[in-house]
């Protein structure tokens, strides 16, 4: 063979090598997921009508960004059911590990996380889903959704809740299962504060959308709610390193949180956030909410996170809850200092939560019970 043969036959060779090497697994979840052989890193995920999770399943972007595309009208993401009781839990893990690092969840129909009312009643399960890493995980909403003829494309944290309060015996129960959604305090603060740099973001899939007339939005429904984890007891930047074994803090976490609602686009449709009110009791301190604070927990390890919130501890620096316009700034080169500009959008909060007076009444949260979930709706920056 000659010189000639050997070099283009080498560099067929390399150049075969470096496309294989460049080319993202893929997997679909479908079913029953769990760690073993569905959990994600630097691979793309298609999330395929209705998807049972047990035990920890990760989404991790180390070397390369990753997407994740629902690919099927009304995706339902929730916890498996064995029937077991204290046997399954369900928990989704995004981690994009380094600040150039992107998660993408495509969104082009409706996706939906739920708790699961169990076989076994004392079986029911929340879901659970944490943000981690020092990148962004960003949820693409398109503007048709083929579903509805009135909006685009929505996520949902949802759940269930049935039951009642009775005086006299038998006492009625109240049964709930919802979606329980954590951002890690962990994004330093020049990554969250000066760089701007945030870890979850709700956005348009496109700024001149296929029909941008319709709204898209983000629902916190029964028995769910969206909020911020410390491992920062005290709220200081100075905090003293902690090594017992029930309490693991050195300061290096960061304390900082960050998520953003970027609803900006180039037609009229709004994007909305809705606290969804429990319809079935109203007693019941169910309603969907957003908590704007950190809660302490002993240490990001996935058991802890499971099981060892503290809902009715203060923690953390500073948790963050922006209005961003991204889109809206690479569209066009960067007319975000205008706020009369024609592009400009607000995000449309529909609180139909009905217990805000407890938030009123107890704003910092003393008077919680250990375990309880905060009032609905609640919305109160810390730092």
């Amino acid at each position: 063979m000659s010189n000639k043969l050997l070099q283009r036959a080498f560099l067929l060779c390399a150049l075969l090598f470096f496309s294989v090497g460049n080319v993202h697994a893929y997997k679909v979840w479908k079913g029953i997921i769990e760690d073993s052989t569905h959990s994600a890193k630097d691979e793309n995920v298609g999330i395929d009508d209705t998807v049972t999770v047990s035990k920890d399943v990760y989404i991790v972007s180390r070397h390369s960004d990753v997407t994740v595309t629902v690919t099927r009208i009304n995706s339902l993401v929730q916890p498996y059911d064995s029937g077991s009781i204290n046997s399954d839990w369900a928990h989704i893990i995004f981690r994009p590990e380094t600040t150039n690092r992107t998660i993408t969840v495509e969104c082009d129909f409706d996706l939906t996380f739920s708790g699961r009312i169990g076989i076994v009643s004392s079986a029911n399960a929340d879901l659970i889903l944490t943000f981690s890493g020092q990148g962004t995980t960003i949820f693409k909403l398109k503007d048709l959704n083929t579903t509805w003829g009135w909006r685009g494309a929505q996520v949902s944290f949802d759940g269930y809740q049935k039951g009642g309060y009775a005086t006299a015996s038998p006492v009625s129960a109240i049964t709930k299962a919802g979606t329980r959604v954590y951002i890690l305090m962990d994004q330093t603060e020049a990554d969250a504060v000066t760089n701007g740099i945030n870890k979850v973001v709700f956005q348009r899939k496109e700024w001149n959308g296929s029909n941008g007339g319709l709204p898209v939005g983000v629902k916190v429904g029964n028995a769910s709610f969206i909020t911020y984890l410390s491992t920062n007891p005290t709220g200081n930047p100075t905090c003293p390193k902690v090594e017992t074994g029930e309490h693991q803090y050195d300061g290096a976490n960061g304390d900082f949180g960050s998520i953003a609602f970027d609803p900006t686009h180039n037609d009229l449709g709004r994007m909305y956030l809705r606290l969804a009110r429990n319809v079935e009791i109203d007693t019941a301190f169910g309603d969907g909410g957003i908590i704007v604070f950190g809660h302490f927990v002993p240490h990001f390890t996935e058991e802890a996170i499971r099981t060892q919130v503290y809902l009715n501890a203060v923690a953390g620096r500073k948790a963050i809850f922006r209005i961003s316009d991204g889109l809206r700034y690479s569209a066009t080169g960067g007319d975000i200092d205008d706020p009369t500009n024609a592009n400009a959008r607000g995000l449309l909060v529909i609180n139909e939560a009905l217990h805000i007076p407890k938030m009123a009444n107890d704003p910092y949260q003393e008077y919680n019970l250990w375990g309880e979930a905060p009032p609905a709706g609640a919305v109160h920056p810390n730092g």
